[in-house]
């Protein structure tokens, strides 16, 4: 099982909604049977904020920033949205090739 939080940067929810369902998982565990069952079935990976870099951005410059600080090479404009650059149905609906926008993905 695979819990991931914060993608977007300025999605400041989504970290604590990990960490609160990690909070669960541990404190339930050996008194919740369902939750004892499924974490012993499972493996599970958890990365409560996977953009560290834009979130820590949007408390410090730009509360509305959403993708990766990243720098691409030839282009002024800063990060990638990195909720689209998987190998699953790449440059799909929803993305741009335009590096200033909060959608590119490169």
């Amino acid at each position: 099982m695979f819990f991931d939080g914060g993608i977007h940067s300025r999605e400041w929810i989504a970290p604590a909604t990990v960490i609160y369902m990690l909070d669960q998982l541990l404190s339930q565990y050996g008194k919740d049977n369902a939750i004892t069952k499924v974490v012993d079935a499972l493996d599970f990976y958890i990365l409560p904020l996977f953009n560290v870099d834009g979130y820590a951005y949007t408390w410090s410059k730009d509360r509305m920033w959403r993708k990766t600080r990243s720098t691409q090479k030839g282009h002024i404009c800063v990060g990638v949205d990195p909720n689209r650059n998987w190998d699953y149905q790449w440059d799909g609906a929803g993305t741009s090739n335009d590096p200033c926008t909060d959608t590119y993905e490169p």
